[in-house]
């Protein structure tokens, strides 16, 4: 999956989304979304990262109450698009003033990079 897709997923539920936060200068009203990839635990094969496994954190910013009805969208749509998914926490941000629900869950992700060849580094060109 790439990030692009897992954003298109996630803007399903017709909140606004971003790649870990929104613009300090206009942020939108909630409900929103925003998820980063935390870290990886890659698969490695002849000295090569083969597979991306990524840990998403996801935040849904509900507003300034619980919305069950709202959570219920989001994990509806990650359930039908196969996304196996843990809620781990909830609660009011008091410096937010908004009450965020997050989710965890691992994808394996397409992040797409050049391959070098094997020629020793002295001679490699620039990609």
């Amino acid at each position: 999956m790439t990030v692009e897709k897992l954003k298109n997923i996630l803007g399903e539920t017709g909140y606004p989304v971003a790649y870990d936060h929104f613009s300090t200068e206009n942020p939108p009203v909630p409900p929103y979304l925003a998820f980063r990839t935390a870290y990886t635990n890659n698969f490695f094969a002849d000295n090569i990262v083969s597979k991306i496994v990524a840990h998403i954190e996801l935040e849904f910013c509900a507003g300034k109450k619980k919305d069950p009805e709202a959570e219920k969208r989001l994990t509806d749509i990650l359930t039908a698009n196969k996304i196996a998914w843990q809620k781990t926490d909830e609660g009011f941000v008091e410096s937010d003033g908004l009450f965020s629900v997050f989710y965890e869950f691992k994808e394996v992700m397409d992040y797409t990079y050049r391959k070098w060849s094997a020629v020793p580094s002295k001679h490699r060109s620039a990609p």
